[in-house]
């Protein structure tokens, strides 16, 4: 039995794969120091190295004071003014002579990715608030060399180029990506890329882009097996550095170098390069070994060495051990519908960290609503904006605390955490969880619901521009009521509740509107249209519904009205568009009038709570009204 299994509970995974990135930097830097020191021997001069017999040397004592300059045949060189070449960094082991490095192409993957992700942080496209190391990971690396805008967003390009071309390499051999590494390395979106360069935050997390350097880099690519160790951020800089130091360093670059027209004897010997190249290796490997020894020392018995902060309670979550819950939550809030988004939200967050409720407080236009509670009268809607869930949605910035007078909150003491949602900027909502006073929230749960933040806050925003669109494509843009598609959405709902109760259907249509539109123009038909829409929102109930049913015809809908009750509010409208005085522009003003057809549908009438038949007798009892001679109400079955 091996000493892993002997150790028994005293076995820690991390220290162990530790020692595999400490044994893989000795492998690679063994075999770079290798091979660099048979380039020296190749490269070096005679004489230089032990490599052949030694020329004759001369007996007896030797004169004192300086040595003449050795004989040279033929004339003294040219000596040319300085010229810049391209000199293309290549990997050590690559010299001239010996055969190239050998790396897998997940290795050259991280190294590409490590790039982009470089390049993105540099921009301003990843996310501060979920950073998750990547910063740390790639911010030592030196693949930024410059902070031209430009030039930015041109590097990053020819690196979103590369990784792309890398992966597709990755893939033709065979190896399955992670799902995070996959959303990595996948091209940047049109809008991405838009993001990038305005210095706004992209789609894809930071917490991506980490999981797929430490996938590549430790798993050739693939997935790790569940659950998800927590990436070290030190343990993974120390590894792309070697990498990047070994053959990373593609790019061509120019270096100014002495011209001649023949070799002097006074030339740096070849054998100085691949020495210190292999020096510097060396020092990269030790460097490594040294942090990831420093990082991994053996924790205390029975202490965590993720947590964050101690807490009074059963656990003490962190974002670190929650990552792969975080990723989970992502992707079920992409899959919640707009109306429940913050119930979702509040739902989400009691998953990751234990609370007796939760609510999410709306912020409108300076204003504080509430959006969800998960207990009836949790909160005063009229005094959220005074401690400190007002507080943190004026400044942004997260609380917690146990308090016995906050006035938003009834049922106190409680302990309480308020987290912001940022959209664009802008605090859009209030994430707060509540339990116990006896167990007051800790810094490592409230930086995990931070963590959860980015994510409640783009569902939300994806949600209320969803609900903005569906809104605009149901109502009339020239009038602003509903159109036919919201009647034809609506109104089968709007009997079946009913069911028995009678709803009146009212069809309207302005006479001799054709009139209007040829005489005035289509400019004054629209006046119109927009002046009768608006009275007869005037004039209805409250809780009747109007809609534009098409050219000049609108239709109201009254629910739960009998006919004593449809009767006077039709002659109601009729009368109000009678009177209604609409300006053209010119010098007279218009009249028109409007004739009405009234239809019911309930259980026992005789179109029954079919939509379509209802709107049909409506129709026909408004053609009624037409051939009676116009401007006048008629009811189906009359």
């Amino acid at each position: 039995m091996s000493r892993r299994r002997e150790a028994g509970a005293g076995y820690d995974p991390g220290m162990a794969k530790a020692r595999g990135v400490r044994r893989r930097c000795s492998e690679v830097a063994g075999g770079a120091l290798l091979a660099l020191l048979v380039v020296a021997v190749g490269t070096a001069p005679a004489g230089a190295v032990g490599s052949g017999p030694p020329g004759p040397q001369p007996s007896g004592p030797q004169p004192s004071g300086p040595r003449p300059p050795p004989p040279t045949t033929g004339p003294p060189p040219t000596t040319q003014p300085p010229t810049t070449v391209p000199v293309a960094t290549t990997p050590p082991s690559s010299a001239a002579g010996d055969p190239p490095a050998t790396h897998t192409a997940a290795e050259e993957l991280a190294v590409d990715l490590a790039r982009k992700a470089a390049l993105l942080d540099a921009l301003g496209g990843l996310s501060r608030a979920t950073d998750f190391g990547l910063s740390q990971v790639v911010g030592s690396l030196g693949l930024v060399t410059t902070s031209d805008h430009q030039q930015l967003l041109a590097a990053l390009t020819a690196a979103d180029t590369a990784t792309t071309a890398a992966a597709s390499t990755l893939s033709a051999d065979g190896v399955t990506i992670s799902p995070e590494g996959a959303l990595a390395v996948a091209p940047l979106s049109v809008a991405d890329q838009a993001a990038a360069a305005g210095g706004t935050t992209i789609s894809v997390s930071p917490m991506d882009y980490v999981f797929g350097l430490d996938d590549l880099v430790n798993r050739d690519g693939r997935p790790p097996t569940p659950p998800r160790n927590p990436v070290v951020p030190a343990t993974l800089a120390a590894a792309l550095t070697l990498l990047v130091a070994t053959f990373g360093g593609t790019a061509t670059t120019t270096t100014t170098v002495p011209a001649a027209t023949a070799p002097s004897a006074s030339t740096t010997p070849g054998w100085i390069l691949p020495v210190i190249i292999a020096v510097v290796v060396v020092g990269l490997v030790i460097g490594a070994l040294l942090v990831t020894r420093r990082r991994r020392t053996p924790p205390r018995p029975g202490v965590d060495p993720t947590a964050v902060t101690a807490v009074a309670g059963p656990s003490a979550p962190t974002v670190a051990s929650n990552v792969h819950e975080l990723l989970d939550v992502s992707r079920r809030m992409a899959l919640v519908g707009d109306e429940d988004v913050p119930r979702a939200i509040a739902r989400e967050a009691m998953g990751l960290v234990r609370a007796r409720t939760a609510a999410v407080v709306l912020r409108r236009g300076g204003e504080l609503t509430v959006g969800y509670e998960g207990e009836p009268d949790l909160l005063r809607p009229e005094r959220l904006g005074e401690g400190v869930i007002g507080r943190v949605a004026d400044t942004g910035q997260p609380s917690l605390q146990v308090s016995a007078t906050e006035p938003g909150v009834r049922n106190l003491p409680v302990a309480l955490v308020a987290v912001p949602l940022v959209v664009a900027g802008t605090v859009s909502a209030v994430l707060v969880l509540i339990r116990e006073e006896t167990q007051p929230f800790s810094a490592g749960e409230r930086d995990l619901l931070v963590a959860l933040a980015p994510v409640a806050a783009a569902t939300m925003h994806s949600a209320a521009q969803s609900a903005a669109t569906r809104e605009e494509s149901l109502s009339d843009p020239l009038t602003g009521v509903g159109n036919r598609r919201r009647l034809e959405s609506e109104l089968p709902g709007l009997l079946a509740r009913d069911g028995a109760v009678p709803t009146a259907v009212v069809m309207l249509d302005l006479d001799h509107f054709k009139a209007v539109n040829d005489t005035h123009g289509h400019p004054a038909g629209d006046a119109v249209l927009r002046a009768t829409a608006g009275v007869i929102g005037e004039t209805v109930r409250p809780g009747d519904r109007v809609y534009r049913y098409g050219g000049e015809e609108f239709i109201l809908v009254l629910p739960a009205t009998t006919a004593a009750e449809a009767g006077p509010v039709a002659e109601r409208v009729r009368a109000a568009v009678e009177a209604a005085v609409v300006d053209i522009g010119g010098a007279d003003p218009l009249r028109v009038t409007a004739s009405l057809g009234l239809a019911f549908a309930s259980a026992d009438s005789p179109a029954g709570t079919d939509a379509g038949e209802v709107v049909r007798r409506a129709d026909e009892a408004l053609y009624r009204a037409k051939a009676g001679g116009r401007n006048q109400v008629a009811v189906a079955g009359d």
